[in-house]
């Protein structure tokens, strides 16, 4: 990887590695439109769109040296997650399962995620992947584990399969604190 950085730094701006321009970055501001929720750092899209078209030069050398130092800094990887309830009305008695969290991320984060989407997309994924995959989902992999079992089941072998339940695995806050959902709407999540 090292190798492969310093070549695009060495090589007089004539390269094929991802390197952001100005213009893009200015897009990806367009793209996030306006009046989206601001994210820890009270940022908006607004404050970059009126911003004087320096801090653009600035936000694009900011990317290429997160892009060629493969580091990104910590709290632009941190959110406000807010629970939003799923159902409809009033409810005597909720639980932690009746909310779903929705999470607003700072305005440099989004920006720097439409940048680097497009050479991310363009990355092989293994035949193996099925999330996180265009046109490729959880049906897919159940039908896949599913004539595999079906296959060796036919052949006279028994097969053992794991599975892990996504929802189950992240920490539930009714274990830690006794609260009420609404008292959550400021929770920070890092």
């Amino acid at each position: 990887m090292q190798a492969e950085v310093d070549k695009c730094l060495n090589d007089g701006g004539e390269h094929d590695c991802p390197y952001f321009s100005t213009d893009e970055i200015e897009n990806a501001i367009n793209k996030i439109g306006l009046h989206a929720t601001p994210g820890h750092d009270f940022m908006t899209a607004e404050h970059l769109i009126y911003a004087h078209p320096l801090v653009i030069v600035i936000l694009a050398r900011l990317f290429n040296i997160w892009l060629f130092s493969g580091h990104l800094p910590a709290k632009l990887c941190l959110g406000i997650t807010t629970p939003i309830p799923k159902f409809k009305g009033h409810k005597s008695t909720a639980n932690f399962d009746d909310f779903r969290g929705i999470t607003a991320n700072p305005v440099i984060s989004k920006i720097w995620e439409i940048c680097i989407l497009p050479y991310v997309s363009k990355l092989k994924i293994s035949d193996r992947q099925f999330g996180f995959k265009k046109g490729v989902g959880t049906i897919d992999a159940i039908h896949k584990v599913r004539k595999i079992v079906n296959y060796f089941n036919k052949n006279g072998n028994t097969i053992c399969v794991g599975v892990i339940d996504l929802k189950n695995t992240f920490i539930k806050l009714k274990n830690l604190i006794n609260v009420n959902p609404t008292a959550l709407l400021q929770l920070y999540i890092n």
